[in-house]
């Protein structure tokens, strides 16, 4: 909005405002950094000449360079960069189509389209035949409907024309590329569709979005009223399919406190400092988070006992190896040494 206003009447202001904006989202995460350039790259095209626009997309050039090289150096998340091998096994990642999203973790071009497009829509077919069989609750029906009540007044509203769907198509692939980016430096990309991780997947549905407009606009361009039903069709699906998705998330804590109760007695007298493994825990509940890692295990068992314990629960990827319990998360390896320090609950 920044660039915009920038770009439209050249008030300082606007510059000002985008160059802050761009310092405090990419210090918050740099998966927008590739959107944020872009963005500008494009919208001040036309003013390429103009010396304004030619120092906002060097300023903001230079602070995401700045911003990205700073976290790369500093967090260490991006890895050794130094190293050719890892970036011609990245690029073989991504077009690999043995690439499996749910156990690996790097950037793959038919896990992106699978994820974002296919389970998108399968998870709106999933939501109305839950409609049908009545799994939904009044609540959820009615706010399902007002949201599409307002997406269909707000796109009726706005009259759409017959104009050519394309280039907002061509708009979105770029968007989706963009928002994927980053991970080309960093190739530690989780796809997730409905879980905790698809937290990295956010900049890219801007471009998701824009190509399923494109496509509703080319579906229903012979009129501006059959697109509105459309998007509020879409609208209302999407809001079933949210409510659906944070059920899973309300009710993990409970399961959260259930575990902890049950193991409370047995594991009070374990010594500060000692390590409780959760065994028969599932870590998830549908998609959301029950007792997955270390770093959940431990804190939540440091504070129902009171003191400091480590953790960590069984799954998969434990294996038991000569030199005691091991386990890995998001490519992080754990070793719990065989001991009287060593509890399994």
């Amino acid at each position: 909005h920044a660039q915009l206003t920038f770009a439209r009447i050249g008030n300082p202001t606007g510059a000002i405002a985008a160059f802050a904006a761009a310092a405090l989202s990419i210090a918050a995460y740099e998966i927008f950094a590739p959107l944020i350039v872009g963005f500008a790259l494009v919208l001040l095209w036309p003013q390429r000449r103009d010396r304004r626009a030619i120092f906002l997309v060097t300023a903001l050039g230079t602070l995401i360079l700045a911003a990205v090289l700073y976290k790369v150096i500093a967090s260490g998340r991006a890895g050794p960069i130094a190293e050719p091998e890892r970036y011609l096994q990245g690029a073989y990642r991504l077009v690999s189509p043995a690439y499996d999203w749910r156990v690996d973790s790097s950037l793959n071009l038919s896990a992106a389209v699978e994820v974002h497009l296919w389970l998108t829509f399968k998870g709106w077919g999933t939501a109305l035949v839950d409609l049908v069989s009545g799994k939904f609750s009044f609540a959820a029906v009615i706010a399902a409907s007002v949201i599409a009540l307002l997406g269909y007044w707000r796109m009726s509203a706005a009259r759409v024309g017959p104009a050519s769907p394309l280039p907002l198509l061509l708009l979105g692939v770029a968007a989706f590329a963009l928002g994927h980016a980053t991970f080309l430096l960093v190739p530690s990309i989780l796809f997730s569709p409905t879980g905790m991780a698809n937290r990295v997947l956010v900049a890219a549905a801007i471009g998701v979005a824009m190509i399923i407009v494109a496509a509703i606009r080319l579906l229903a361009r012979w009129s501006s009223n059959a697109f509105a039903v459309a998007v509020a069709f879409v609208a209302f699906c999407a809001a079933l399919r949210m409510a659906e998705i944070q059920a899973y998330w309300a009710e993990a804590p409970a399961i959260q406190r259930r575990i902890l109760a049950a193991a409370e007695p047995s594991i009070r007298s374990v010594p500060a400092g000692s390590t409780v493994i959760l065994d028969g825990v599932c870590p998830y509940h549908g998609p959301a988070v029950v007792f997955e890692a270390y770093w959940d295990v431990g804190g939540a068992l440091s504070l129902a006992l009171g003191r400091e314990v480590n953790g960590d629960a069984v799954s998969p990827r434990m294996s038991l190896t000569d030199r005691g319990l091991e386990t890995s998360i998001y490519r992080d390896a754990a070793t719990y040494p065989y001991g009287p320090a060593l509890y399994v609950y």
